[in-house]
């Protein structure tokens, strides 16, 4: 037996362990941890401004328009802002705002804690949905696709950050991407909750959400029984 096929066969014996897929989500979940801890301590050198001296984040310093609704989140005043003395209350998409708000009122208020429950529960999703990938090198599929997830430190930083909507929406569209592409029995049960999610974190991405909804109509007639959910899902975003 010559080296690659030792390969080979070492590689399929790893891929029969749960054990090994748990070893590897904790190793990759401590290099987010790490990630996540040294991209908060280097966002609170640059802009010390939005977090006070225990490190609890000042949501009202909040960038990007985003200060202001969650000031008038806090006094139960709801998702406004206030631009030339009008009150606008569509000048953001709603889901980012009521996510942090919710998270700094229940969970945290610690500027490192909450950006580590975003980044660590986002990233959970996204192994677990690899997880299901039928690959004959399992491991190695999941391993080379975390690492382009990682490898690229403007995509990485963005997807860390949590003051503006591309801080989900990355990790929204890669969920979304690999349902796609997943064999999953609810497969489009995944595809229409991140449909509306990226429809309520960012107003341009509707003309995404509008084509996919349409599409799978269209594509998976006949095919998949739930292909219609997607459509139903935006519907009842936009009436929300």
């Amino acid at each position: 037996m010559n080296f690659l096929e030792k390969s080979k066969d070492i590689i399929r014996k790893l891929e029969n362990s749960t054990t090994n897929f748990l070893i590897l989500y904790l190793v990759f979940a401590l290099i987010v941890l790490f990630l996540n801890f040294y991209f908060s301590y280097s966002y609170i050198i640059k802009f010390p401004y939005i977090v006070d001296e225990e490190n609890r984040i000042i949501l009202e310093n909040l960038g990007f328009n985003f200060g202001q609704i969650l000031a008038n989140l806090q006094i139960n005043e709801g998702l406004k802002a206030i631009y030339f003395d009008t009150e606008y209350y569509v000048s953001r998409m709603p889901l980012l705002p009521l996510t942090l708000t919710f998270l700094y009122n229940y969970v945290s208020e610690n500027f490192y804690v909450i950006l580590l429950i975003k980044n660590l529960f986002f990233f959970s999703i996204i192994f677990i949905l690899l997880c299901t990938f039928k690959k004959d090198t399992k491991i190695i599929f999941i391993i080379l696709s975390l690492f382009i997830f990682l490898y690229n430190p403007h995509n990485l930083v963005t997807s860390l950050s949590f003051n503006f909507e591309e801080g989900l929406l990355n990790y929204l569209i890669i969920i979304l991407f690999l349902a796609i592409l997943s064999d999953l029995k609810y497969k489009f049960l995944i595809i229409s909750i991140s449909l509306s999610l990226i429809f309520f974190l960012k107003s341009s991405m509707i003309f995404l959400c509008m084509f996919l909804s349409v599409f799978f109509i269209f594509s998976s007639f006949n095919k998949n029984k739930y292909y219609f959910l997607p459509l139903v899902f935006l519907i009842i975003s936009n009436l929300i």
